[in-house]
C-alpha cells in the first residue's frame, strides 16, 4: 500500500513529525499551552495561531500576537499560553525575521483563482520559504504536485484536501504535511480557506 500523500496532525502541546530525508531534512512541531525548545543547527519557521506567545533568542524576548510569523536561524524557545506551529529546516541558515499579522488574501496570483503571499522569502534560490495561500469559496483546484515537502496549518475557513485515494476535511487549527511529489488539490464550498504553507 502506498504511503499517504496528506497527513493531518493535531495541534497539541508537542506534536512532532520527523522528515529528515535528504535533500531537505525538516522537523514539524507544535505548541499549545506549552514551550518548545528550538535547537541550533536549523532555521525554525513558525506561525502563531493563537496568542499569547513569546519567542526567545539569546537575551531577547519578543511578544507575538495571533497571525504573526517568524524565522529563527539559531537556538531559542517559542510558546506560552497560545498555540502554533514550527517547521525546523536543518542544515540551513536564513535571516532572522518577524512579521505579521497576515492579510485576508494573497498578493500574487496562484492556480485556479487562488492567491499567495510570500511571507518569508528564501535567502538564496532553492532554500525554504513560508507562504500564505488564500483559496476562495467555491474553488476546485486542479490536481497538482510539488517536488518537496509542504507543511502548514489551516488558519481560517473550511474545505478539503483531495488526493487520488482520500478526501480530508480542513478546519482551523488543522496541522498537515503534504509529501513530496504527492498529487493533491484543495476544494472549498461556502467558505474561503487561509493556509500557512512551508516549503
Amino acid at each position: 500500500m502506498a504511503p499517504p500523500v496528506f497527513i493531518p496532525l493535531p495541534l497539541t502541546a508537542d506534536t512532532r513529525s520527523e522528515q529528515r530525508t535528504p535533500p531537505y531534512p525538516c522537523t514539524l512541531r507544535t505548541w499549545h499551552d506549552s514551550v518548545l525548545t528550538l535547537e541550533s543547527g536549523a532555521t525554525h519557521y513558525g506561525y502563531v495561531w493563537q496568542a499569547p506567545t513569546q519567542l526567545q533568542r539569546a537575551t531577547q524576548t519578543y511578544a507575538l500576537d495571533s497571525g504573526m510569523y517568524f524565522a529563527l536561524p539559531e537556538a531559542g524557545q517559542v510558546g506560552g499560553a497560545g498555540a502554533g506551529i514550527v517547521i525546523s529546516r536543518w542544515e540551513e541558515t536564513a535571516f532572522f525575521h518577524l512579521g505579521g499579522p497576515i492579510e485576508a488574501t494573497g498578493r500574487l496570483r496562484y492556480i485556479d483563482g487562488c492567491t499567495d503571499s510570500l511571507l518569508i522569502p528564501p535567502v538564496v534560490y532553492g532554500q525554504a520559504c513560508l507562504n500564505l495561500l488564500h483559496i476562495p469559496a467555491y474553488t476546485q483546484q486542479s490536481m497538482h504536485t510539488h517536488p518537496a515537502l509542504r507543511a502548514g496549518i489551516i488558519v481560517s475557513g473550511q474545505g478539503h484536501c483531495v488526493t487520488p485515494t482520500q478526501r480530508y476535511t480542513l478546519t482551523p487549527g488543522c496541522v498537515f504535511l503534504i509529501m513530496a511529489n504527492g498529487a493533491h488539490c484543495f476544494h472549498t464550498e461556502t467558505e474561503a480557506l487561509q493556509v500557512i504553507a512551508f516549503h
